[in-house]
């Protein structure tokens, strides 16, 4: 059982998104404000409502802009999870133990992992028991220990809290070793974890256990934040959650979910590179839908899909935001797609306006390609880069800021220097090395794009 499609009405930044996930896993490719984000949070809204907790408020989410309420479709074979409904709870055939293997992860959640308490006990406590049952099942019983205590059933209590502290040591010990083992052979990192717990001790003015103690040390040392930096911290946030998912994991569940919203920022690309074979090795059951802003990462994880013989099993998307109709909407489509085959079959139909506007969507498709290709950035510049290409110029990477800081820097050359000519030539060899040479176009394209108009 996967995700096959979505659809999404006035959520957020979308007044109306639809798309299917034909292929088992999904990568979605978008610039910052591109709308990808809310998808995150839509499919996060109907798996929290109908998994964990029917009471969520979904509706903070709606767009405020339109008068109408928002709705959240989720298809999954043949069965359809909505926001708003009836009836919350799951259809027939589904499990509530299969919660056990649906996560979500973003950078905001992980930095609650690496940047929390200095006992981790409250780290747990606030932000993984949520979505660990293990985590949750601890945390009860202290509460439930401390709920019932009184003076005459105090050696019987310690005595249950003392099982319950060995139990948790154990756990600790476990997921210590899973972890450092990730860590060592599998991410290649020289660092290890240690999880050292102390149980609460009794507290005769309240009456009740303190908390536990949790700490969470790197290499041995305690104020990790303090001796290490976001590199570190992030990996160590990761390897955590996903060592937590593999213990927890119900084996049999027939939905298996990893949502991950750009999740790896503050790594460099070798990290990046250990943590995606992680991720996509060890979880290979997993259905895995990952946002991505970040055009080396996005390139990253197609060069080893397609070095590991799995883009098979990826469906590949861009979303991007664009004026229409007065209003702004996002679009989102098929990496491989073109809409020019749809557009041949209306028009044979002599549906020429649905025509029209299937060209339309893949001009602004192939611009949209040209942005990423060539990293241009601002939309509003695109003609220039279409002359360019046109005439067959040569196209700079990140041509707009390179060329404003060369014209910068010759201002103060000339300002400064008696003879600037040495440190002119300097820059042209510069520009000349990060130049990207321009192919041949077809000549009908260079025909039909130089009688184009741009807006």
């Amino acid at each position: 059982m996967k995700i096959d499609s979505v659809a999404l009405t006035n959520f957020k930044s979308h007044q109306q998104l639809n798309f299917k996930i034909a292929k088992k896993n999904c990568l979605i490719y978008g610039e910052n404000g591109s709308g990808k984000s809310s998808i995150y949070w839509a499919l996060y809204s109907v798996f929290k409502t109908y998994f964990r907790n029917d009471t969520f408020n979904y509706t903070k989410y709606k767009n405020r802009d339109v008068a109408e309420g928002l709705s959240i479709n989720v298809k999954l074979g043949e069965t359809t999870l909505s926001i708003p409904s009836n009836n919350l709870s799951l259809p027939s055939g589904f499990n509530q133990e299969w919660r056990k293997s649906i996560y979500f992860a973003n950078q905001e959640f992980l930095e609650q992992i690496s940047h929390g308490s200095t006992n981790f006990f409250d780290t747990i406590s606030q932000s993984l028991k949520k979505y660990f049952s293990i985590l949750n099942a601890f945390d009860e019983q202290y509460r439930l220990i401390n709920e019932n205590l009184n003076s005459e059933n105090l050696v019987e209590q310690s005595g249950l809290k003392n099982k319950i502290d060995d139990e948790y040591t154990v756990f600790l010990n476990r997921l210590k070793q899973a972890a450092n083992n990730v860590l060592s052979t599998v991410l290649h990192e020289n660092f290890s974890i240690d999880l050292v717990f102390q149980g609460g001790l009794l507290d005769t003015g309240n009456f009740n256990f303190e908390k536990p103690s949790i700490t969470l040390k790197i290499n041995g040392e305690e104020d990790i934040r303090l001796h290490f930096n976001e590199a570190k911290l992030r990996i160590t946030a990761i390897v955590i959650f996903f060592e937590l998912i593999k213990i927890e994991e119900v084996r049999d569940s027939q939905l298996k979910l990893l949502v991950l919203d750009d999740f790896l920022t503050s790594l460099d690309m070798a990290n990046r590179h250990y943590i995606i074979e992680y991720i996509f090795k060890a979880f290979k059951k997993y259905q895995i839908i990952l946002f991505t802003h970040n055009l080396q990462f996005f390139n990253l994880i197609n060069d080893w899909l397609n070095n590991n013989n799995c883009a098979r099993n990826w469906d590949i998307k861009n979303i991007y935001s664009r004026e229409h109709e007065g209003r702004g909407e996002s679009v989102i489509y098929d990496r491989n797609s073109s809409y020019i085959d749809e557009a041949s079959t209306l028009l044979s139909n002599d549906k020429l306006p649905e025509c029209g506007n299937l060209i339309r969507k893949e001009f602004e498709r192939i611009i949209h390609e040209l942005e990423q290709l060539y990293q241009l950035g601002k939309k509003e510049e695109t003609n220039t880069i279409i002359e360019l290409i046109v005439k067959g110029g040569p196209i700079y990477i990140n041509q707009n800021e390179l060329l404003t800081g060369i014209h910068d820097q010759l201002n103060n050359i000339k300002n400064k220097l008696s003879d600037p000519q040495v440190a002119i030539n300097q820059i042209k060899c510069d520009l000349e090395s990060i130049k990207l040479d321009t192919p041949p176009l077809d000549s009908k394209l260079k025909e039909a794009l130089s009688k184009a108009t741009f807006f």
